[in-house]
Formats: structure tokens, C-alpha cells, sequence
């Protein structure tokens, strides 16, 4: 017992203290709105509420227009009947849960950036965007689902990055549980398994057996409580989540309006229209390009890298960015194809502390020196030959790399590959030694030399 307390007090260090002050400081500003203006109401809060209340009531899942509430998953609407305790209204109630839960979103965002993230301003950017952003307190001031959402994605990728790291399988059932749990807060959840599925898929140093249990063990425990829920509907309505009018946008539209949206996230929430699309488009295209580089480069430093160190900061990097492209990609996909109630800024609101992390972390690789031309071009390389084709780092190494697999695909010898300098060599690039290619060498590819 001493033991323990012992190791919580060597844990609860001056960044905890002064992370949890601005969780506590984050979820005051949130309340602090509510108490003047009022917790915001929109349909789906309505349908929140009122269910809760008829959950109270013994009436089950029941809609306030007497409708069976098949639409939405059940956890927020449960919750908030749970919290009530039979005397408090869940109206009441879902003020102070979103603001708690936005105070614990900003010390998971927090927990994240701590260790992989070295550069001290960056560090205290990242934990302050996420303490004063306008999206999270904007969706954390309404009665909706979205901020127990974001909660759950966020410590569902958490727990995700460290199942890569250390590969502890005990961090993969904590991942698909919050996982599970975010599909039970929004269909949309469906995105952590788009993204996870296919990283464990191409983890390194497993059989494909292995893969297809740890890929079976996250699949059945993130699916199967909302499968249950859905069976439940079709059982008893004959409906698996009601039906859905068709868009009245296209899919440019929607795109559109999503581009100025996330444009208004880095300049600091500007009106409509006070930037113009071609400044939308910059906006949005930089931020989607930062996410894929970093997870391009996170994914393959992964795959190929050591555990520890800096790779934990491009794994990272690689979850939460590949995260919010998929998200970003699905829920515009989405809104073209389905109508929903308007409010671009809801819908794109979980996308933002997946994004911000990996802005961070990929910024505080390049401020460490990895260079993000050496890093796209491991990835590239990657796609091309199993060895990397890094020496002399011109153009006539691309086209080698194309034509090993052009060469495979006939049938044909592909290029002999140099044997790799041993560990800790390090070889001149340039004026420069780099890191990145220290840690992963720089075979390159060759012809085998002709008999003699």
C-alpha cells in the first residue's frame, strides 16, 4: 500500500498540477457560460432530454413526440437518467456533465502530449488550444452527445498509442472499450475502427495470425455493444436505426462549408465570410496535409523503428492524425448523403483535438531536426522495396524503387539490396548527419556487380 502511494506521488509531478488546474479552469469557463446564458438546446438535445425523462419514467426508450428512439445510440440519454438519481431533471443535469467531461477531455489531450512532446512552447500550445478552444466549448455548452464523444475518442486513441508503443495487450482492450463506448455516444465511431483496424493490420514482428486474433479481440470488443443495441432495435421495431432523408447538398457544398469551418479554427473563429475561399481552401488543405504527413510518417517509423524515444512521438503523431483525416473525410461523406439539422461546426468538432495533437507532435519532431523531406521519403521508399533506397537521395532512387516493383510484377530478379550499415553509424547526408536515417540506415539499391 505504501508502495503505491508512494509511485501516485512520484506520478502527480508540476505538470499534473498545473494540467489539472487548466482541465478545472477549462470546465469553470464552460459552466460560467451556462450559468449566463443557458444550456443550449437543439433537436437532438431535446430528444436527449426528453428520453432521459421517460427512462425515468419507466417508459423506455421513448422520444418526447411519443416516437421509439431509434435514431441515436442510448449512452448519453442513459447517462443522463443515471446522474439524475430520480430527483434531478436531466435537463439540469446535462450543464455540469458536459463541462465535466470537457475538463477531463482537456487533461487527456494533456496526458497525450506529455513525454512525446519536448519542445516546452509547444507543449504549453497544445494543452492551452485545447483548454480555450472555441469548437469543444462551443458543442460542451449544449445538451449533446459530441463532448462525451471527443472524451471517448480521445482516450480511445490514447490507449491505442500505447498498446503501438509497448504493445501491452491490455491497452488494446482499453482502446476498443472506449472505442465501444464512443459508438455508443455516436454512430461515428465507426472512424476508430477504420483507423485502428488497418494499424494493427500492418503491425511489424507478428504472424498473420496473431494479427487476425488481435484484430478479432478489437473488433468484438468495440462492436458488440452497439450490435447489441441495434439487434435490440430490429427486434423490437423492426428497424435497425430508423430511416434517414436523403441530402438536400451536394457533396461540394458540404465540402465547402466544412473547408471555411476548419479555416475558422486557425483564424481564430472568423465570421462566414470573412475569408475568402481561396484562403478556406489554403486553410483546410495545410491542415488535412499535416495530418497525412504525420500519419504517412508515423505509420512507417512505426513499422520499421525502434519503440521508444522519439518514435513515441511520431506514433502518435501517425493515430491522432490519421484519426482526424478519416473522421474529416467520413463525416463530409456523410453529410452528403444523409439530411441533418445544420451546424457544420458540431459535426466537425471531434476532429479538432485529434488534429491539434498531431499539429504539436509533428511540430516538435521538426523543431527536434527530423526532417520532413527524409521522413515522407522512408514512407515513400517503403511503399516501393522492403529496403530503403536513401542513397544519394535523388530522383534516380524513386525510379529505382518503381522499377524493382515493376520488375517483380513480371516475374523478373529485382535489384539486390546493399546490406545496411551496422547500429550506431551514422552516414553523411549532405553537410548534416541525420537522425532519422541513423535510426533506420541507408541501404540502397544496386545491381548485383557482374561475375567475373
Amino acid at each position: 500500500m505504501r508502495a503505491a502511494i508512494a509511485a501516485a506521488r512520484r506520478r502527480i509531478d508540476g505538470f499534473t498540477l498545473a494540467l489539472a488546474a487548466l482541465s478545472v479552469l477549462g470546465a469553470g469557463l464552460v459552466l460560467a457560460r451556462e450559468v449566463n446564458y443557458g444550456v443550449g438546446l437543439t433537436y437532438d438535445a431535446v430528444t436527449y432530454i426528453s428520453t432521459a425523462r421517460n427512462l425515468l419514467d419507466g417508459e423506455g426508450f421513448i422520444q418526447f413526440n411519443d416516437w421509439p428512439y431509434l435514431h441515436w445510440p442510448p449512452l448519453y440519454p442513459l447517462l443522463l437518467a443515471a446522474l439524475s438519481f430520480g430527483v434531478l431533471d436531466p435537463y439540469a443535469v446535462a450543464g455540469p456533465l458536459n463541462a465535466v467531461i470537457f475538463g477531463l477531455t482537456i487533461f487527456a489531450a494533456g496526458c497525450v502530449l506529455r513525454g512525446r512532446v519536448r519542445n516546452g512552447l509547444l507543449l504549453m500550445w497544445g494543452c492551452t488550444a485545447a483548454a480555450l478552444s472555441i469548437p469543444l466549448a462551443a458543442v460542451a455548452s449544449s445538451a449533446i452527445s459530441e463532448p462525451l464523444f471527443i472524451l471517448c475518442v480521445t482516450l480511445s486513441l490514447l490507449c491505442s498509442v500505447r498498446y503501438f508503443e509497448a504493445g501491452r495487450r491490455s491497452a488494446l482492450i482499453w482502446a476498443a472499450a472506449f472505442a465501444a463506448l464512443a459508438l455508443l455516444s455516436r454512430y461515428a465511431g465507426v472512424t476508430l475502427i477504420l483507423t485502428i483496424a488497418p494499424l494493427l493490420l500492418l503491425q511489424r514482428g507478428a504472424a498473420v495470425p496473431e494479427k487476425a486474433r488481435r484484430l478479432g479481440l478489437y473488433l468484438a470488443v468495440a462492436g458488440l455493444p452497439v450490435a447489441v443495441w441495434l439487434l435490440r432495435n430490429y427486434l423490437a421495431y423492426g428497424e435497425v436505426r430508423g430511416t434517414d432523408a436523403p441530402a438536400s447538398r451536394s457533396l461540394g457544398e458540404v465540402a465547402g462549408q466544412h473547408l471555411g469551418e476548419l479555416s475558422s479554427w486557425l483564424f481564430l473563429n472568423l465570421p462566414p465570410g470573412g475569408l475568402d475561399t481561396a484562403g478556406a481552401a489554403l486553410t483546410a488543405g495545410g491542415l488535412l496535409a499535416l495530418a497525412l504527413a504525420a500519419a504517412i510518417g508515423g505509420l512507417n517509423l512505426y513499422r520499421n523503428g525502434r519503440r521508444g524515444g522519439d518514435e513515441r512521438r511520431w506514433i502518435a503523431a501517425g493515430v491522432f492524425g490519421g484519426f482526424g483525416l478519416v473522421y474529416v473525410v467520413f463525416i463530409t461523406a456523410a453529410l452528403a448523403s444523409v439530411e441533418v439539422s445544420p451546424g457544420a461546426a458540431r459535426y466537425l468538432a471531434p476532429a479538432y483535438v485529434p488534429l491539434l495533437l498531431a499539429a504539436a507532435l509533428t511540430l516538435d519532431g521538426l523543431a527536434a531536426g527530423d526532417k520532413p523531406i527524409s521522413v515522407l521519403k522512408i514512407a515513400v521508399n517503403r511503399l516501393f522495396n522492403k529496403t530503403y533506397i536513401l542513397n544519394g537521395g535523388g530522383k534516380s532512387d524513386l525510379i529505382g524503387g518503381v522499377r524493382s516493383v515493376v520488375r517483380r510484377l513480371v516475374g523478373l530478379r529485382p535489384y539486390a539490396a546493399r546490406p545496411q550499415h551496422p547500429a550506431g553509424q551514422c552516414r553523411r547526408i549532405g553537410r548534416r548527419r541525420s537522425p532519422i536515417l541513423c535510426q533506420f540506415g541507408n541501404a540502397g539499391l544496386r545491381r548485383p556487380a557482374p561475375a567475373r
